[in-house]
């Protein structure tokens, strides 16, 4: 506001200074007879007139040297909020980065713990999965490589993803069910692992799934529907994660009249 208040006070003053000194110039010299109260006028007085002249200029100018001052003065506080801006932004964009690759470093902790846990459920060699672990290595141009590289290499995280995509995650969309037989009972889940994991029934009449559990590690429970263990045929389809769906009756020992499931029946 102050450089503002001084260019409008000194244009002001000048616009006037400017106007009575070119009015008294032209009657002092030999434009007409000059004012009563110029007769008596001297050269002393000329010269203050001109120097009030001057004055009032380098006023005017100072006004205007002062709002372009301050005029710079906005454009560098502008710059430094751009500036502040873009590095607002820029730390945003490399936090966004961090959590991408946290997210992406766990995900793959994840996956070579599904892969563990499909090799070796509750520390025990899952034979059959071994030699499935170990075909799916040869058919990928890693004969030489081991299981135990393949789960834990830096450079295996894709082949880590696509072993566990082709083995366990592929999921199936809808489930062909067996003949029913009569059998009807509870079914009966054991989490063997120390990790959790989810259970999805088929119903043998629809081609959607009817309804899915996670049951903690170490966990032993009965499925159930508003706190009532659930009855299923022989012909119901189970699923685990995103595996491919199977019958209950293929992955379940049936005991009296409940099927019991776990990790290894269900990967044998």
């Amino acid at each position: 506001m102050q450089p503002i208040l001084i260019n409008i006070i000194g244009i002001t003053v000048v616009l006037a200074f400017v106007v009575t000194t070119i009015m008294t110039l032209l009657s002092i010299f030999g434009h007409g007879n000059p004012p009563r109260y110029l007769v008596h006028i001297d050269e002393r007085y000329k010269n203050l007139l001109f120097k009030s002249l001057v004055i009032e200029l380098i006023v005017l100018c100072l006004g205007v040297a002062s709002s372009n001052f301050h005029n710079v003065e906005i454009a560098n506080e502008q710059t430094e909020i751009v500036k502040n801006e873009l590095s607002s932004t820029k730390a945003q964009t490399e936090l966004v980065k961090n959590e991408l690759t946290t997210t992406k470093a766990q995900t793959d902790i994840a996956i070579s713990n599904l892969l563990r846990e499909y090799w070796k459920p509750n520390n025990i060699v899952n034979t059959s999965n071994e030699t499935k672990l170990k075909t799916w290595l040869r058919s990928n141009e890693l004969k030489d490589a081991s299981i135990t590289l393949l789960l834990h290499a830096e450079s295996f995280v894709e082949k880590r993803s696509k072993a566990a995509n082709d083995l366990i995650l592929t999921p199936k969309t809808s489930y062909m069910p067996k003949q029913f037989d009569g059998r009807v009972g509870k079914i009966f889940v054991k989490n063997t692992s120390l990790y959790p994991f989810k259970v999805t029934l088929w119903h043998p009449d629809s081609e959607k799934a009817y309804k899915s559990w996670v049951i903690n590690g170490t966990t032993k429970m009965f499925l159930s529907v508003k706190e009532e263990a659930i009855n299923i045929g022989n012909d119901w389809g189970v699923q685990l994660g995103e595996s491919e769906v199977k019958s209950i009756d293929d992955t379940s020992l049936w005991a009296n009249n409940e099927w019991r499931l776990t990790q290894d029946s269900f990967f044998e």
